[in-house]
C-alpha cells in the first residue's frame, strides 16, 4: 500500500524540522563546548592570577619584614651614633670647661698681680704724698710764723 504523497510531504517536513533541530542542537553543542573551553581558559587564567597574587603577597610580606629589620638596624645604628656623639660632645664640653677654668684662673692671677702692683704703687704714692705733705705743711708753718 502506497503512502499518500501528502503524508510523505508531511513526514519530509517533519524530518527536515528534526534535521534543523538536530543541526541547531549541534550548533548549540559546539557553542556550548566553545564556551566551556573559554570558561576553562578563563578559570585557568584566574587561577594563575590568584597564584601570582599570592606570590606577590608573600614577596610583599618578605620585603616588609626586610624593610622592618633594616629600619630597626638603621635605628639602632643611629641611636648608637647619637650616644657616641653625646659622649664626644660631653668630653669636648668638659675639655672646654677645664680650659676655660685654667684661663680664668690665669686671668684672675694676672689681674690679682696687677692689683697687688697697683696697690703697692698707690701705697707708695700715699707714703710719698704724706712725706711731701709733711714737707709742705712744715714749710707753710714756717712761712706763717714769720
Amino acid at each position: 500500500m502506497p503512502i499518500p504523497e501528502e503524508t510523505l510531504n508531511l513526514i519530509l517536513e517533519r524530518l527536515e524540522a528534526v534535521e534543523r533541530h538536530v543541526a541547531d542542537g549541534r550548533g548549540l553543542l559546539e557553542d556550548s563546548r566553545r564556551y566551556f573551553q573559554e570558561l576553562r581558559q578563563k578559570e585557568l587564567e584566574l587561577l594563575q592570577k590568584d597564584l601570582e597574587i599570592e606570590r606577590l603577597k608573600r614577596d610583599l610580606y618578605y620585603q616588609k619584614k626586610l624593610c622592618e629589620k633594616e629600619m630597626e638596624a638603621r635605628s639602632n645604628a643611629l641611636e648608637e651614633k647619637c650616644r657616641f656623639l653625646e659622649k664626644d660632645l660631653e668630653a669636648r664640653i668638659n675639655r672646654e670647661r677645664e680650659l676655660f677654668e685654667r684661663r680664668l684662673a690665669a686671668e684672675q692671677g694676672l689681674w690679682a698681680e696687677r692689683l697687688a702692683g697697683e696697690q703697692e704703687e698707690w701705697a707708695r704714692r700715699v707714703v710719698d704724698a704724706k712725706r711731701s705733705e709733711g714737707f709742705w705743711a712744715r714749710l707753710i708753718r714756717m712761712l706763717t710764723w714769720s
